[in-house]
């Protein structure tokens, strides 16, 4: 949820009382070629296990495009991918439907590639705002709850 896909655009983004801490934690945005190879934008192609991204369209610190990009290049591996979005919130989740919507879908996500038990996707998806962009087919029960 709200995972940052470029730390230069993380940084770009912070209110200023966040700024130095990032900064003695993070890096610098003087350092391009350290946050690039930092970033999971810059290395999406290493990237060999299932993902599930869960995203709000207003996130000013996560941008669409940078995870459409990681989206892409996983499809083109035929790794599994499910990219959740919704386009009613910001970094993080606020609204209570829409939390409880993905915290089904990762029930089933991690149950279909971990094992182990998960209720049914019921309600919880149609009653929020998700789109999915990018594999539904690849949870159970997603595809039927969309609908």
């Amino acid at each position: 949820i709200a995972g940052p896909a470029h730390v230069k655009t993380l940084l770009e983004s912070l209110p200023s009382h966040l700024e130095t801490v990032f900064n003695q934690r993070v890096g610098l945005l003087e350092e391009a070629s350290f946050l690039d190879a930092i970033s999971p934008l810059s290395r999406a192609d290493a990237i060999v296990k299932p993902l599930l991204i869960g995203q709000g369209q207003h996130d000013s610190r996560v941008k669409a495009e940078e995870i459409r990009h990681i989206v892409n290049s996983m499809q083109a591996r035929s790794i599994p991918v499910t990219y959740i979005s919704f386009p009613d919130e910001g970094h993080g989740f606020a609204r209570s439907v829409n939390n409880l919507a993905f915290l089904a879908i990762t029930e089933a996500f991690l149950s279909q590639h971990l094992g182990g038990y998960r209720q049914p996707i019921e309600n919880e998806v149609r009653d929020s705002s998700a789109e999915i962009p990018a594999g539904a087919g690849q949870v159970p029960g997603l595809s039927e709850a969309m609908r």
